[in-house]
């Protein structure tokens, strides 16, 4: 009998990790459409080649630096599943200070930035708790072609 109980525990355990993972895997593609133009008047975008990626549970944040060179039109698109305001990301100047948060625009799933001149910005991801508790999020970054 607890052969069985075992053998169901670590079947169940693995089955769960290999969907958690290949949700997580899959995430990029959905940040992706949002590099395509939305309209005819959008541009193209195109990814810095990075996938910023973070399991976050309940209150956590992920942090991750990055350098926006100026005169430059960036696209920050993130995502934790298949409805697209599951994320809030800040992204502050190396003082800490807010520059921007898709909060205030209902969890936008991308944001359009510009710099005039060359910044280093930390971008701050983290999970509305109202909508989802834990899960991976995934944000990468484009810049306009």
């Amino acid at each position: 009998m607890n052969r069985i109980v075992i053998l169901f525990l670590t079947l169940f355990m693995a089955t769960g990790t290999y969907f958690a993972q290949e949700t997580c895997e899959e995430l990029p593609d959905h940040c992706l459409r949002y590099f395509k133009p939305q309209s005819d008047d959008d541009a193209l975008y195109i990814s810095d080649g990075q996938v910023y990626r973070a399991f976050l549970d309940d209150d956590q944040k992920a942090e991750f630096q990055v350098t926006f060179y100026g005169r430059s039109t960036y696209r920050i698109a993130a995502t934790a599943g298949s409805d697209n305001d599951f994320v809030i990301f800040d992204i502050k100047d190396e003082n800490g200070n807010l520059l921007f948060t898709n909060e205030a625009y209902e969890n936008a799933p991308y944001w359009d930035f510009e710099f005039e001149n060359t910044m280093n910005c930390v971008i701050e991801t983290r999970l509305d708790l109202d909508k989802k508790p834990s899960g991976c999020v995934v944000m990468l970054i484009g810049f306009q072609q």
